[in-house]
């Protein structure tokens, strides 16, 4: 029940939200759920590089062996070389990035 001193006030719908459940972590507005936690996490991408560059290759056929090597399992460096090959924004390489280590 709200206390006196919210009796007759007018709250927006946010306002609402947040004085009856308290602070919201999730912004709703970005339209997209919280990500699920990838299959194999970097540690493990990079641990397993050797294995996985046949998977990196399969994926995306513009990156080089030489390309895929230096990477060494390094997301920021795949993104990166992603991003540089294919011209496309690092936001896309990113996406690109983490539907590949779900389906791992």
């Amino acid at each position: 029940m709200p206390s006196n001193a919210t009796v007759g006030m007018v709250f927006s719908a946010r306002e609402e939200i947040l004085f009856l459940c308290g602070p919201i972590f999730f912004d709703f507005s970005a339209g997209t759920p919280p990500a699920k936690e990838n299959a194999m996490n970097w540690d493990q991408i990079q641990g397993n590089w050797k294995q996985l560059q046949g998977k990196v290759q399969q994926t995306w056929g513009d990156l080089t062996n030489d390309d895929i090597a230096s990477i060494e399992g390094n997301q920021k460096q795949l993104v990166g070389r992603i991003q540089e090959r294919y011209g496309i924004a690092r936001e896309e390489a990113e996406r690109q990035v983490d539907e590949w280590t779900r389906r791992l």
